[in-house]
């Protein structure tokens, strides 16, 4: 059984189904987004995730006035501006702000690329490089205006 409530900044179905995660166990009611059918365990939960439809971004940092749509994510940008850099490298002593930065930049040392393209098995390091490279099996790189390196061919 759904009730569908709409309003034009908050548009959302409510739902007796309950297996979202071990939160939607303690809740008796799904809310879901009308725009891409998610579904989240509290009322809160989704109006955080339909921040991404509407592009609101209401935490902004005192210092530069860069906006987020989560305070978490305002938090962590935060300490970029203290220059806080606590996750260390045991190889080069090179200093991150994030543990995520971190373990990219050990792959460096470690070699390791756990990024497989599909289409032709080629591994990398990151995952934004494998999507760079994607662009290679498709037609992107004609239609964008991005420079390629790649040989001249003469053809004559």
């Amino acid at each position: 059984v759904a009730d569908t409530s709409s309003s034009n900044a908050n548009a959302f179905t409510e739902t007796s189904n309950s297996n979202i995660g071990l939160h939607g166990k303690k809740c008796k009611k799904v809310y879901e987004c009308n725009i891409c059918n998610k579904g989240f365990p509290c009322r809160s939960a989704l109006e955080t995730h339909e921040r991404i439809h509407t592009g609101e971004k209401p935490f902004k940092c005192d210092l530069c006035r860069t906006s987020f749509s989560r305070l978490y994510h305002l938090n962590r940008h935060q300490k970029l501006h203290t220059g806080e850099k606590p996750f260390n490298c045991d190889v080069c002593h090179k200093s991150f702000s994030r543990q995520y930065s971190l373990n990219v930049h050990q792959r460096r040392h470690t070699g390791e690329k756990p990024f497989k393209c599909d289409m032709c098995n080629k591994f990398f390091s990151q995952s934004s490089c494998l999507n760079k490279h994607k662009r290679v099996h498709t037609d992107e790189k004609a239609s964008s205006n991005i420079a390629y390196k790649g040989k001249a061919v003469l053809i004559g």
